[in-house]
């Protein structure tokens, strides 16, 4: 008898004497079942169609249901200019694109809807915050999280760190997140995620797509201007990663919502004046990795909702005064 499953954990619980891993296709099986879904006419129809077409198939990294989504819907597309629309939409808003929501989140949000309890569903989102292809390791997942207050009924550190490890072996054998590489001088272990899991869990975390700015992730995209800023009083969680900037304001924004900003590997000398002023349930704060941040905002002081800050790999040789008042 030969069964399918979403979960290992369905294997252990059935005995399985023998358990294969359905892997994500291979570059040559990828390109060619996407190739079989656009249709030889469109392929066909310009000389830089296949160069498209491979970009496409690399985007959704091997996963059958998303090649055949895509395919079909790259198969009515009549110019070059409309399918370089169309990449641009898959890499930028994924879930407008046609066929998406409907027909391949709806399916994989099974293994989301799954999932035993709201701690694993939550991670699951959490690790949305990072970019495609980004590993990441276990234990500043689970300091995030500890945090945010999601281990909060956990007596002592060492417990709630051992449950947060339990919560990452969930998602993986629900096959939600893998084993990532760990650096050579590193003992931790590391996890990734996914580029289509990715889109699946910003989207669910956005409550469906519906209020897009819930969860705000910005990789590499340069200046961010004030009325995005703007937008971001319904966000709860932001993470600007790698050389992305915000512009000088006019005046301090308002962050009624925000729990979790994440601003890391960037090269930020300073933030815009009073940046962090209105943000008063925020409760993790991560700053690390940017070399060239000399000075700490004064008005993290007042942030005295805090319970992580993360000024580790900067350039910051002294910290305001105003930090006493954090207690947590």
């Amino acid at each position: 008898m030969v069964l399918t499953m979403r979960s290992k954990d369905v294997c252990q619980d059935m005995e399985v004497t023998e358990s294969i891993e359905a892997n994500c296709l291979s570059w040559e099986d990828a390109f060619a079942l996407f190739q079989t879904k656009v249709g030889s006419d469109t392929i066909n129809s310009h000389p830089d169609v296949p160069k498209l077409a491979e970009v496409v198939a690399s985007e959704c990294c091997g996963l059958p249901l998303a090649l055949i989504t895509i395919g079909r819907a790259m198969a009515g597309t009549k110019t070059p200019e409309e399918r370089r629309k169309k990449i641009e939409m898959l890499k930028n808003y994924p879930a407008k694109f046609q066929g998406m929501e409907n027909h391949m989140f709806s399916r994989l949000a099974f293994s989301y809807d799954s999932l035993p309890d709201e701690a694993i569903k939550s991670c699951f989102l959490y690790c949305s915050l990072f970019p495609e292809d980004y590993e990441n390791s276990h234990r500043k997942i689970i300091q995030l999280r500890i945090g945010e207050g999601f281990l909060d009924e956990y007596d002592n550190i060492q417990e709630a760190r051992n449950q947060g490890e339990e919560v990452i072996k969930s998602l993986q054998l629900a096959c939600l997140l893998e084993n990532g590489r760990s650096p050579l001088d590193e003992k931790d272990e590391y996890l990734k995620m996914h580029d289509v899991i990715r889109d699946l869990a910003l989207w669910l975390a956005c409550e469906n797509g519906k209020k897009k700015n819930k969860f705000v992730v910005k990789d590499g995209v340069g200046y961010i201007g004030a009325k995005e800023v703007e937008n971001w009083k319904e966000t709860q969680r932001i993470s600007l990663l790698r050389n992305t900037d915000i512009e000088e304001l006019r005046e301090p924004p308002y962050f009624p919502n925000m729990e979790t900003f994440l601003a890391t590997y960037k090269f930020i000398q300073s933030f815009p004046n009073r940046f962090f002023t209105n943000m008063p349930i925020i409760r993790v704060l991560d700053l690390s990795n940017n070399f060239l941040l000399k000075e700490l905002p004064v008005e993290i002081g007042d942030l005295v909702t805090l319970q992580y800050l993360n000024l580790s790999w900067t350039s910051i040789e002294y910290l305001p005064v105003e930090l006493k008042n954090l207690k947590n």
